[in-house]
């Protein structure tokens, strides 16, 4: 092996675990010098349990170290105190609940551990150092919404629970940490930027918007911003309008993005208010990003008008659009506050020239009287890479981020909108647009099953979800079989669950 070349030898090196290099590099003095630079993964995960900062900053001053790091990610996520005897004990087999004691027992060590250290936004000069001493840094990730914890056995508990595990931040605390990161980045050239649950209340403090304005170099150069912002219920409405302006301008210093991701959260938690976006305050002066190929809108509220202007401003270009997401608890769709989704979709249909997919997921409804509310519920049919969910493994409950009665996908709409075509049939958990062809009834009669029929027994909820009868079968009283009702069982209740009264 002594005489292969170094490009296979940097092969074998990418292709090896941590232990696989370290043992690989015991092997020979040459390998030894080649593989030293496969030390440190080429992703770099800092958590406030431990101390990261001073990782990585020694990482960043050694000479030869210090290129290996491409995309780093600061988590700054905790756990809610109450993880395990809300949401964990009703949902784990025994042996698993064993597996969580011990796993929650190494947490309570860990964040007595992070108490000691210094807090992150203290730290400023020392991450400063470390990032400007990074040169190939292209991506880099802060969240507050993300499990820092992993054991063997759990990695798909939170997700496939789909539990809201982390508990929100200080929003003081979360403003100083990322107004920390972004101080930090400014002589850094990125690619991609994420920020997971980023507060609102960053662009209502005079010194927060400074440190961003001041990052043309930092926003300039991205080609992908990731932002998920977390909307308190108690900024006023002057502040409110000032911080959503100060977003506006940082999306301004952004004209070379291809991937932009914006959604809200309310908090403490609103219902299912969603946060009204004013397109003309967010993209001041008809922002057109002339690049942009990627998408997606979540959990908001917005017009009809705004949201078709801005996307038929980027029909050239825009190849993927995703609308709503999972959000908090699955309900991360969009509403609008005006106009009806079937003109939108409608009226867009062969304009958007460019666009190749569609993914809708979460609720959508419009309108305020019942008579012409529109209201639909869409499960997610691929995940955020447009890689598809399907098949068993994805079925019922097992998909990540649905509910019950979420028993239908975009992919007719995404048909509709590029392929054209007649309009898809839509259901949703409460209230169907109505049917204006036919001749209308002054006391329509109530529907045989409602399109999302819910009885909670025994802590289980049954979701039945009503397909559409032909006329025939609603003048037989049957279903064919292709109409027979889908039925999906959850082990978590729908917020339309109600007690079980009567006799079913």
């Amino acid at each position: 092996m002594d005489s292969l070349p170094v490009e296979l030898v940097r092969l074998i090196f990418q292709y090896c675990d941590a232990p696989s290099v370290r043992t690989l590099r015991l092997g020979a003095m040459r390998y030894a010098f080649i593989g030293y630079e496969y030390l440190i993964p080429a992703h770099f995960t800092a958590v406030e349990w431990r101390d990261d900062v001073q990782r990585l900053h020694n990482i960043a001053c050694h000479e030869r170290l210090r290129g290996a790091i491409q995309s780093l990610a600061f988590n700054f996520s905790k756990l809610r105190e109450d993880f395990v005897e809300l949401d964990l004990n009703q949902h784990l087999s025994p042996d698993r609940l064993a597996m969580v004691d011990d796993f929650w027992y190494n947490v309570s060590w860990r964040e007595e551990v992070s108490r000691d250290m210094a807090p992150f936004h203290t730290r400023r000069d020392t991450v400063e150092a470390a990032l400007r001493r990074l040169p190939n840094l292209k991506a880099l990730e802060v969240t507050f919404n993300k499990s820092p914890h992993t054991a063997d056995g759990l990695g798909d508990l939170f997700e496939h629970y789909d539990l809201q595990a982390c508990r929100i931040q200080d929003d003081d605390i979360a403003v100083e940490t990322v107004t920390t990161v972004i101080s930090a980045l400014q002589n850094t050239r990125l690619d991609s930027l994420t920020v997971d649950h980023l507060p609102l209340r960053t662009f209502a403090s005079p010194r927060a918007r400074k440190i961003w304005f001041g990052s043309q170099a930092v926003f300039g150069n991205l080609s992908r911003l990731d932002l998920v912002i977390t909307v308190p219920n108690d900024l006023g409405p002057s502040r409110l309008q000032r911080a959503v302006l100060s977003l506006g301008e940082v999306l301004q210093l952004s004209p070379n993005l291809t991937d932009l991701r914006l959604g809200f959260r309310r908090y403490p938690r609103h219902g299912s208010q969603k946060f009204h976006v004013q397109f003309d305050a967010l993209f001041k002066n008809h922002l057109t990003l002339k690049k942009l190929k990627n998408l997606k809108l979540e959990c908001m509220s917005c017009t009809e008008t705004d949201l078709k202007q801005f996307l038929l401003r980027h029909s050239s270009t825009l190849e993927r659009l995703r609308l709503g997401g999972r959000g908090l608890e699955a309900w991360g769709g969009i509403s609008l506050s005006e106009g009806r989704w079937k003109s939108f979709f409608t009226s867009l249909r062969g304009k958007l020239t460019a666009l190749k997919r569609l993914h809708l997921q979460g609720d959508f409804e419009s309108g305020r009287l019942v008579r012409f509310k529109e209201k639909w519920a869409f499960r997610a049919s691929t995940d955020e890479d447009w890689n598809p969910l399907d098949g068993p493994e994805f079925s019922g409950r097992d998909r990540p981020g649905d509910w019950v009665g979420y028993n239908q996908d975009s992919r007719e709409l995404e048909k509709f909108l590029i392929d054209g075509g007649p309009w898809p049939i839509l259901w949703g958990p409460a209230f169907t647009t109505p049917d204006f062809t036919s001749s209308p009834s002054p006391s329509p009669s109530p529907p045989l099953l409602s399109s999302d029929h819910q009885y909670a027994l025994n802590g289980l909820s049954f979701g039945y979800q009503a397909a559409p009868m032909s006329s025939a079968a609603g003048q037989n009283g049957a279903h064919h079989g292709s109409d027979l009702p889908t039925s999906i069982i959850s082990h978590r209740p729908h917020p339309s669950s109600a007690p079980l009264s009567g006799n079913v």
